[in-house]
């Protein structure tokens, strides 16, 4: 005899009134071992703009998505006796996260610290462990928006498949000493093909990673969407042929090595002021730019490899997880390129 179940879901509410959680369609069957649900979200109360006028200084806002997840291989006999959550995969048929930070809202002077992943996942006193998670068809959206812009800049990873695993919080679990290893297959700005592999040490005090991608051809001017914005940069013409990078933490001390490979860049130096023209000075700055300051070719030819940019950072408690990645990466990224 089957033994199914059907819960209407909900909202509930984060403790800082800023986000909610909302739960849709929960459907399950004891006789299966599986649990469907219709979506799950990590929402913001307030679009946008109403998010930043709240913040005294700039914040960044996510929202996550997550829709048609199936949950399958559930141990509810386990679960019923013991609490907590053992299943062999639990998987999305799409979701996106966005990020969104208006940069015309001043820095906090004394932040406070930030929470890493492996923080928050060790909090957990829910024995919770998944053999596999699996993300289909993703969309990640980064937004800011910079003092004196018209709008928000803007870079996208699309068609994004994430496979993590084992996600385990259960102690007594052989799992549980595991690090969380993570696979991504994605596009970049809508070109470029995305390989990367990580690896997480998620049940421990300090922050140590290991990250490795490699990117395939994408026309560099894509990345206008940013510069114009954020660097007063634009990007003429240029043709990126592939790339890889490395970034390797331990103890919050990380080494990137990034290796672009690219042929025939050439950028035009914008206005400080959005709302402004290019003059004379831009001209000037645009000329010594591409004549001395940026490297047009980066590719290999014989025996001469293309030129990579290693640096090293310092996790700072201030920062979040994703701003310490992205800088560690565009440090060595200006490295090669010149700024």
């Amino acid at each position: 005899k089957r033994v199914d179940f059907e819960l209407p879901g909900g909202n509930y509410p984060v403790s800082d009134s800023m986000y909610r959680v909302e739960v849709r369609g929960i459907r399950g069957s004891f006789s299966d071992s599986l649990v469907t649900i219709d979506s799950i979200a990590y929402m913001p109360n307030y679009n946008e703009p109403a998010f930043a006028d709240i913040h005294k200084y700039n914040q960044g806002r996510w929202e996550l998505v997550c829709s048609g997840i199936i949950i399958r291989g559930i141990d509810f006999t386990k679960q019923l006796t013991d609490g907590g959550l053992r299943a062999r995969v639990c998987e999305a048929a799409s979701w996106y996260l966005d990020y969104y930070r208006d940069l015309r809202k001043p820095n906090n002077p004394h932040p406070p610290d930030a929470v890493l992943p492996h923080t928050i996942i060790n909090s957990i006193k829910t024995p919770i462990t998944l053999d596999s998670i699996i993300f289909n068809n993703g969309t990640i959206r980064h937004q800011e928006r910079d003092p004196g812009s018209t709008h928000a800049s803007l870079l996208t990873i699309t068609h994004a498949r994430v496979i993590a695993h084992p996600f385990c919080t259960d102690t007594s679990s052989l799992l549980y000493s595991e690090p969380l290893r993570l696979s991504l297959n994605a596009l970049f700005m809508g070109q470029g093909k995305m390989v990367a592999t990580i690896i997480y040490p998620i049940h421990q005090k300090q922050f140590d990673l290991h990250f490795a991608a490699t990117i395939g051809p994408f026309d560099v001017p894509v990345l206008n969407s940013y510069l114009i914005t954020n660097e007063r940069k634009e990007i003429t013409k240029g043709k990126c042929l592939g790339g890889e990078l490395r970034m390797d933490v331990k103890a919050g001390h990380g080494i990137t090595t990034v290796t672009p490979r690219y042929e025939d860049v050439s950028l035009n130096v914008m206005a400080t002021d959005a709302k402004q023209s290019r003059g004379i000075l831009e001209g000037i700055k645009t000329f010594v730019a591409n004549s001395f300051v940026l490297r047009t070719n980066n590719v290999d030819n014989g025996n001469s490899k293309a030129v990579s940019g290693t640096t090293t950072s310092i996790y700072s408690s201030k920062e979040e997880f994703f701003q310490f990645i992205w800088l560690a990466l565009r440090k060595s990224l200006g490295k090669v390129v010149g700024f």
